[in-house]
């Protein structure tokens, strides 16, 4: 968490604050919150953020450091596939950077469901994935370059397709935004379609 949260501003800078600067923030979900280098960025812009992790130590780190918040902030732990905890159609903007690289591609699958549930009509995610499955389709993320999963950004699309979200922006990320390898990560904002 340390070495992460070092980089954290110039990756805000650099990559994710021009893609997501013209987003709604009224209601923010950030899936994978780690121990919040993204959410103290987030809570600049917010209000009104929900942080979901499945690692019970990241939620409690997260209320650790965001005890004096002025934010509504509602923390939860989730089991790895879902956030049934947030209700239907009550978030402007997701949000996940540096985490979902790792999901299994079924588990990015399930939560861009969850994203299609969660998002207003017209919010849009933000959401950082590996692209790795293009490179080395089938292979563990035990192996892979940056224990990254075999996600590839066509398998997202069409993920993200069945789940009834559009992609409005996307671009493959590599050595440019630090990761040490060319199109090793996929960079997308999808939106519900209804």
């Amino acid at each position: 968490f340390d070495a992460a949260e070092r980089v954290m501003d110039v990756q805000w800078d650099n990559t994710i604050w021009p893609i997501i600067k013209d987003s709604d923030f009224s209601s923010v979900l950030e899936l994978a919150c780690g121990h919040g280098r993204n959410s103290a960025k987030l809570l600049q812009h917010t209000q009104n953020i929900v942080l979901v992790d499945a690692n019970a130590s990241g939620i409690e780190a997260c209320r650790l450091r965001f005890a004096g918040s002025r934010a509504s902030i509602g923390y939860h732990v989730t089991d790895g596939n879902h956030f049934r905890m947030v209700p239907d159609s009550s978030i402007t903007f997701g949000y996940s950077w540096d985490s979902m690289v790792h999901f299994d591609k079924l588990v990015v699958r399930d939560y861009l469901f969850e994203f299609a549930r969660t998002l207003k009509p017209g919010g849009t995610a933000f959401l950082h994935t590996s692209n790795y499955g293009a490179i080395k389709p089938n292979s563990s993320w035990t192996t892979n370059h940056g224990s990254r999963s075999d996600l590839s950004r066509e398998l997202f699309n069409n993920y993200a397709a069945e789940a009834g979200l559009s992609i409005e922006f996307q671009r493959l990320s590599g050595r440019a935004d630090g990761w040490g390898v060319d199109d090793l990560d996929c960079v997308s904002v999808v939106s519900k379609c209804y």
